[in-house]
């Protein structure tokens, strides 16, 4: 979990988390949570006070989650694409005996030891494994997002907005 969905999961667990909304024509800026449901702030003003907070941890907990799987580092999603692409191009080539111009796969397969048809094949599976890794956290988060979205009391949110990293943090 990374720090601001473990802030944000921590403030719900802890009840100690603020929130700042506009109720009866006044702006009440980083309010506890507890003390606006004790003064009567409707619920709804107050699940709409949470919601991009919870909106942002899910958006967190989703990168943490990518992040078991991918390398991070800006680039390095399309190298995994260009690599992919280059893997198809050379098993479509029927894996030429002279791999220079695949300029992504022969500096690696030399590095590791290894033919490029082999690397290749491994290049594929990996991006195939992680297609459906990919959709299963796209799904969780689309769909926590849209829990999150329609809930109506601050209970709802923090209880979809809790649900949803679990989850996330499971995969």
């Amino acid at each position: 979990m990374d720090e601001i969905t473990q802030e944000f999961a921590s403030d719900i667990s802890e009840g100690s988390l603020l929130v700042s909304f506009d109720y009866n024509g006044a702006s009440y800026e980083a309010w506890s949570l507890t003390k606006a449901l004790e003064m009567g702030v409707p619920a709804v003003v107050l699940a709409g006070a949470l919601k991009p907070g919870a909106l942002v941890a899910i958006d967190a907990a989703t990168s943490v989650a990518r992040g078991r799987y991918l390398t991070s580092g800006i680039g390095q999603d399309s190298t995994y694409l260009a690599k992919a692409s280059e893997a198809e191009a050379f098993l479509q080539a029927g894996s030429p005996a002279d791999a220079s111009a695949y300029f992504l796969l022969k500096p690696e397969a030399d590095a590791r030891g290894i033919t490029v048809a082999d690397l290749a094949v491994e290049v594929i599976a990996a991006r195939d494994a992680w297609h459906q890794v990919a959709g299963e956290i796209e799904g969780v988060r689309i769909s926590g997002k849209a829990l999150v979205t329609n809930a109506g009391t601050a209970d709802e949110v923090q209880a979809a907005s809790a649900q949803v990293i679990e989850r996330l943090a499971a995969l």
